[in-house]
């Protein structure tokens, strides 16, 4: 069953309310109280809604995940380096909200990382016809690579406050996989 209008709106301003306050302060030292402040809706409202903070930033998460879906369905994804360059854009237009959870629950950041490697793989195996997806086996491991490197990757650049360009940062692993190839 969907959820009415009001409550998506409802929850989503709950979850502006955590992040607000994230911004603000310490994850661990936030109340509902502030949250609730922050959002303009009750307290009653969040626990209608949520058993946690960590439910309302999973939940952030989850709507930040949902965006990057959509935009990787509507775009023209040509090769690694296209995708490499748009993820690093997303990551880039939400960085405030990045660099808050890198600091605060990096557990979250690995989660939201490894959903983004299997969208990201999905949108590439079309596009080589060796890629070897046709094969479950072979598909658990490129994954397991792909997050790997993805979670390492975004990490690091959120840690060094995003110095480098999206393009940069794309570049740094198609010449990593270059090398590779060379090895072979």
């Amino acid at each position: 069953m969907r959820e009415s209008i009001l409550v998506s709106r409802s929850k989503k301003w709950i979850c502006e309310g955590l992040i607000e306050s994230m911004l603000k302060k310490e994850y661990d030292q936030i109340t509902i109280k502030e949250i609730t402040a922050n959002s303009g809706v009750s307290s009653r409202t969040i626990y209608r809604h949520f058993s946690s903070k960590d439910k309302i930033l999973m939940t952030h998460i989850d709507y930040l995940f949902a965006d990057q879906i959509i935009r990787d369905i509507d775009s023209d994804i040509v090769n690694i380096r296209d995708e490499l360059t748009a993820l690093s854009n997303f990551i880039l237009k939400h960085k405030q909200f990045f660099k808050v959870i890198y600091e605060a629950k990096k557990f979250y950041l690995n989660d939201f990382f490894n959903k983004l490697s299997i969208i990201s793989l999905n949108a590439l195996s079309p596009l080589d016809k060796n890629f070897a997806y046709q094969n479950v086996f072979y598909f658990e491991y490129n994954k397991k690579f792909f997050e790997s490197v993805l979670t390492n990757l975004m990490e690091v650049w959120i840690k060094n406050d995003f110095k480098e360009t999206p393009d940069e940062l794309a570049l740094v692993v198609i010449q990593f996989i270059e090398s590779l190839s060379r090895l072979i």
